[in-house]
């Protein structure tokens, strides 16, 4: 479990192909930054809430295999998930509000994307190679999807079969 207010720095959840070995550290505020080395060992997470998921925070997790962003995570950075090839389902709560530029780009097994009305960005290439992608439910109205900013080369995920009102 990743506890509350904490961050996920640069590679927080990432590069070692055996462990996941896990060093945390507090700043001067006080806020809690975990990091671990490469990791395809890691296969679910639990994250609380104000939670900042960094950049590269689980790139190349090939283990993981279904992800819930709870609701107290308000963005997700550059190359967040990237290349976690195992990752199947991903559920974005209530109160996200943007997926960073290629967040979940090379997670070649994922299939099914959950999306809340919150959701205001999605950046350039967040889905890209994405190959098997093919069903997103999103909490609102299809009038409410086409208010989302979403950047160029998703196409695996506008393409896909969108479920509208999905609760």
């Amino acid at each position: 479990m990743i506890g509350n207010d904490a961050k996920l720095g640069k590679y927080a959840f990432g590069m070692d192909k055996d462990t996941a070995f896990k060093v945390s550290r507090e700043d001067v505020n006080g806020t809690r930054y975990f990091y671990y080395t490469f990791s395809t060992a890691l296969k679910n997470v639990s994250i609380g809430n104000n939670v900042e998921i960094g950049e590269q925070a689980f790139i190349g997790c090939t283990s993981l295999t279904s992800v819930t962003i709870p609701s107290g995570v308000k963005t997700m950075g550059y190359w967040a998930f990237k290349g976690c090839t195992g990752l199947v389902s991903l559920v974005i709560r209530e109160g996200v509000t943007s997926i960073g530029e290629r967040s979940f780009s090379d997670c070649t097994a994922l299939r099914t994307v959950t999306i809340p009305v919150s959701m205001k960005r999605i950046e350039n290439e967040a889905f890209i190679y994405c190959s098997v992608l093919e069903t997103v439910y999103y909490a609102g109205t299809a009038d409410q999807w086409r208010t989302i900013f979403v950047g160029s080369f998703n196409y695996k995920l506008t393409g896909a079969n969108i479920v509208y009102n999905h609760r």
